[in-house]
């Protein structure tokens, strides 16, 4: 791929731009210039850029100032070092994609300044109060609006992201341009065990109640109450959150600590598909009621993990994307309860090479190549 391109992400897990960025290095993209900026509460405070020519990293550098509080300075400093390293490594880019709405402004300076072709604003999710000050709230999205109307294009993981934006006037449709690129699977490029084990429970996200983290020792102890599966199950949970010690107490003081595995944070994405690929049954327990959540607004990534790795779901009916699970046999939906989990997981064990098989057929319809490759091919939107 004879093309230069420049992506702007924050680095707090595994998620669009990273794939994007090791697509775009699978295809020997000749110059990618990758730079990260912490996220959240990400220990490594400095800016990163990796740069790759021909699907080889050629050079790294990390940011001299490091810090992340107070946040306000902590932006500025970012937004001050995506100027500078864009101005020395961007210029005559083919493209810049920005991963949420302040990279891709300073994508839009970039582009004046380096002659840049495309500035595509990466979206990830949608909220309807992201921050609890106002003001802060009504900054961020005037920063939404200005970065959505003024970029070439808008990526989008599913139009719940952008209709949400329309519905609470937070967009106008006829001045903005967007694609629909859904979250993928990796399932193309993952060796599977020869023996796969059916009698796990797996779950993998952020350790929030938003995401029923806390209802997942609940949910164990209902499935060895009720599931027909002889031997205890293994749970095993991978991920980070408040909810990470509250877990652990949990594990000990249920003397759980020989079947329930709390993994923490994984920062290997392939140890955390390896793991996955083991099989299983995948949980995703969103709260329902959680009306501000991002789930009800997104292409929940982990969806999509979990069934390219072969993992039948068990899900609350939250994220968009759990309908299709279920359309297409690859999963059940449950209600926000302990007893409706076990017992939709006891369904999903009485047949679960069919589940298994059809989470790995819907998976192929979303590997990472084709939803990449028709992103780049499909033709320009326009504004609506």
């Amino acid at each position: 791929m004879n093309r230069k391109i420049v992506i702007y992400a924050h680095f707090a897990g595994h998620g669009n731009t990273e794939e994007l960025r090791d697509w775009l290095i699978r295809q020997k993209i000749r110059d990618l210039v990758y730079i990260a900026f912490p996220f959240g509460d990400c220990t490594d405070t400095g800016v990163q850029l990796s740069r790759y020519q021909n699907g080889l990293l050629v050079e790294e550098r990390r940011s001299l100032v490091r810090f992340k509080s107070p946040f306000v300075f902590s932006y500025l400093k970012d937004f001050l070092y995506g100027l500078l390293w864009g101005i020395r490594y961007g210029r005559k880019a083919d493209w810049f994609f920005g991963g949420d709405n302040l990279l891709s402004l300073c994508g839009l300076i970039l582009r004046r300044l380096c002659r840049i072709k495309k500035v595509c604003y990466y979206m990830i999710d949608y909220t309807p109060r992201r921050y609890v000050s106002g003001l802060l709230n009504g900054l961020y999205y005037w920063m939404d609006r200005q970065a959505s109307e003024r970029c070439n294009e808008i990526w989008v993981p599913a139009e719940e992201t952008i209709a949400g934006r329309f519905e609470d006037g937070r967009l106008s449709p006829e001045k903005v341009r967007w694609k629909l690129v859904p979250y993928g699977t990796n399932v193309g490029q993952l060796s599977f065990p020869e023996t796969i084990c059916s009698n796990r429970l797996v779950y993998m996200g952020g350790l929030f109640e938003s995401k029923g983290a806390h209802r997942l020792i609940e949910i164990y102890d209902a499935v060895v109450r009720r599931c027909p599966i002889g031997s205890p199950p293994e749970m095993v949970i991978i991920g980070k959150g408040p909810l990470e010690l509250l877990l652990r107490r949990q594990v000990e003081e249920h003397g759980l600590s020989g079947s329930v595995h709390v993994r923490g944070y994984i920062e290997d994405h392939n140890e955390v598909l390896a793991e996955l690929s083991r099989g299983g049954i995948a949980l995703a327990p969103y709260d329902p009621e959680d009306a501000n959540s991002f789930s009800f607004y997104a292409d929940a990534g982990k969806l999509k993990v979990y069934i390219g790795c072969g993992l039948p779901v068990v899900a609350t009916e939250v994220p968009p994307f759990v309908k299709e699970i279920v359309r297409h046999g690859a999963g059940r939906i449950a209600g926000y309860n302990a007893d409706d989990f076990a017992a939709q997981i006891a369904e999903v064990l009485r047949h679960y090479d069919a589940y298994r098989t059809a989470a790995l057929a819907l998976s192929q319809e979303y590997k990472w190549d084709t939803v990449f490759e028709k992103a780049f091919t499909m033709q320009e939107p326009e504004c609506k």
